[in-house]
């Protein structure tokens, strides 16, 4: 991070799809790296938002869709790159999380 008063956002992990190969629906989806780095935004994932990504992977390898190299080369661009900043998940951001969802339920 740098600067405490930039807007962080936790992006959903259909905003990392194109990023490891896989095409979307969603035009908003394309826009937005192109949006946030045009901004001050700073776009967090985490740890559970590559591992859905994986199991996208998976269902593209069932159906013969998966590149297994541009995954690979997106997945180091995630993490070592300067656009996305990794955040770590705790057992209290699990919490926070089911506490959020109880309020809409």
């Amino acid at each position: 991070m740098n600067n405490p008063s930039t807007p962080r956002i936790l992006l959903d992990t259909s905003f990392l799809l194109p990023t490891l190969g896989f095409d979307v629906s969603s035009q908003s989806v394309y826009a937005a790296p192109e949006t946030i780095a045009h901004s001050n935004i700073e776009p967090h994932y985490c740890d559970m938002n590559l591992l859905e990504a994986s199991w996208q992977a998976v269902r593209a390898l069932k159906r013969n869709e998966f590149d297994r190299n541009t995954f690979r080369d997106g997945l180091q661009s995630i993490e070592n790159g300067e656009r996305y900043h990794e955040i770590e998940t705790t057992a209290k951001a699990y919490e926070i999380v089911i506490d959020l969802y109880s309020l809409v339920m």
